[in-house]
């Protein structure tokens, strides 16, 4: 009986970040679609914020080079769960490449590479 019990939390525990996690990637989707629409000014350090009731979700431009620029973004939901991504963004044609996600780490190491751009 203790094992179905330990079982069951195990599996309570893993739907419940699943569905964080499930949350910062629809944020991450819905706020790399607005970042695209809108206009900003690509110079280095700039950095908006897209707020939702959720979280917030905030990318930054680290680079500047020939009319594309590396964005980092930071996930962030009310609760403290957060997630990081990044990628190369094309300004004239608001095309992205190489992009990047991790979890709650701001350290290289934790990232693994996707060679797709998310929906």
């Amino acid at each position: 009986m203790l094992l179905q019990i330990s079982y069951y939390q195990t599996e309570k525990q893993f739907l419940y970040h699943q569905e964080k996690y499930l949350t910062l990637e629809s944020i991450l989707q819905v706020s790399i679609t607005e970042f695209k629409k809108q206009q900003h000014t690509p110079r280095v350090n700039y950095s908006t914020t897209f707020a939702y009731d959720i979280g917030t979700v905030t990318f930054t431009i680290r680079s500047l080079q020939e009319g594309s620029s590396q964005i980092h973004v930071k996930a962030r939901l009310s609760n403290g769960y957060e997630r990081i991504a990044g990628f190369d963004f094309n300004w004239s044609s608001s095309k992205i490449s190489n992009y990047w996600e991790g979890v709650n780490s701001m350290s290289y190491h934790d990232q693994w590479r996707r060679s797709e751009t998310p929906a």
